[in-house]
């Protein structure tokens, strides 16, 4: 967990408690998550901005922390205003960063170089996620759209109608069957890949803004604005 403090928390799921406690960002972690194998941390961070330009000494940075260790072994560059959310590539080599300054950056983990860079005209890219070839994104915005893009060459290869009004949260079916986006106007929905058509609507009283599969693709949960975090199962769009 992280947040407005500029420390990482890492907690022990079985017994609830602190394992180590991460420093070095300068401002608000905005985004968090960990590598496929689960032995790198990567983080996003970027401060609240002043009259619309971000303050002197701002952390606009990603960075990648050993888990075992606790010590940040990367740190990456380049974003002019805040890193709002990052995703990591299935084979964990890539990491892409979207930001207010409406980029959308794709980093070799690797070697720490940036490795494509594209303009993302809608608005800030509020959601993100790799498909499970590591070559096409998905990113959405405030215009309800979800795109999807070749990161290679920054083209658009396909885009699909979602939500009214921004869309807060993407994540894709460890089966690569299926996807769900959410989004501010109080709904999840359920789609199916091939088709991109939608296989169902769960709806929520507030802004949908996390969404995540269990490992089989038989279940998701969406967190919401209302104060609630639902449990859906796949096979028949029902709570």
């Amino acid at each position: 967990s992280a947040g407005m403090d500029c420390l990482v928390h890492i907690w022990n799921s079985h017994t609830g408690k602190e394992v180590q406690s991460l420093k070095g960002h300068r401002n608000w972690i905005r985004d968090l998550a960990f590598s496929p194998d689960g032995q790198f941390l990567f983080t996003a961070s970027g401060g609240t901005q002043v009259d619309g330009q971000p303050k002197p000494g701002d952390d606009h940075t990603i960075r990648v922390w050993s888990v075992s260790s606790g010590k940040e072994i990367e740190c990456f560059e380049g974003h002019v205003e805040p890193v709002i959310n990052i995703a990591i590539s299935t084979d964990g080599k890539q990491i892409a960063s979207g930001s207010t300054d409406s980029t959308v950056r794709v980093w070799n983990v690797e070697s720490g170089e940036e490795s494509s860079r594209f303009d993302f005209d809608h608005g800030f890219p509020s959601a993100m996620a790799f498909y499970p070839d590591s070559r096409n994104l998905f990113v959405a915005g405030s215009d309800g759209m979800v795109r999807f893009y070749d990161f290679l060459n920054g083209r658009e290869v396909a885009q699909i109608e979602a939500h009214k009004g921004r869309i807060w949260a993407v994540a894709i079916a460890p089966n690569n069957r299926l996807f769900v986006t959410g989004g501010a106007d109080g709904t999840a929905k359920l789609w199916t890949d091939r088709t991109k058509s939608v296989r169902s609507i769960c709806p929520h009283d507030d802004a949908v803004t996390t969404v995540a599969f269990s490992p089989a693709s038989t279940r998701f949960l969406t967190g919401s604005e209302d104060g609630t975090v639902r449990l859906w199962d796949t096979a028949s769009g029902k709570e």
